[in-house]
């Protein structure tokens, strides 16, 4: 009885720790003849966070992530870099993100 109890006790103990794993949306495809599956893909939000251009550096900062010309996130290719905002590249597609008009700009004296 004791062993059954403590069996029991540490299988609740561990069921305590696990955890669920996503998986992605899958569902059937109807005009296929064995109904394979579809996988619905997530669109992915890209924001633009902060731009830093000065004559020796260029960097963008996009989804909390610093980025050079040239380097990517994920698919897609950081191509083009300036004061209105970055150009992306995935393939064939080009995605723009503009820098917001509220931004403030402030000259800063380094001492």
């Amino acid at each position: 009885m004791i062993r059954r109890l403590m069996g029991l006790g540490i299988g609740a103990m561990f069921s305590l720790w696990s955890v669920a794993e996503e998986l992605p949306a899958i569902s059937k495809n109807p005009s296929s003849p064995l109904g394979g599956e579809v996988r619905q893909h997530q669109q992915e939000t890209l924001v633009l966070q902060s731009l830093l251009i000065s004559p020796n550096r260029q960097l963008a900062q996009i989804n909390g992530h610093l980025l050079r010309l040239g380097e990517k996130l994920g698919i897609y290719e950081l191509i083009e870099l300036n004061k209105e905002g970055v150009t992306l590249r995935a393939g064939d597609r080009e995605v723009v993100l503009k820098a917001r008009k509220s931004a403030a700009k402030t000259k800063i004296t380094l001492r």
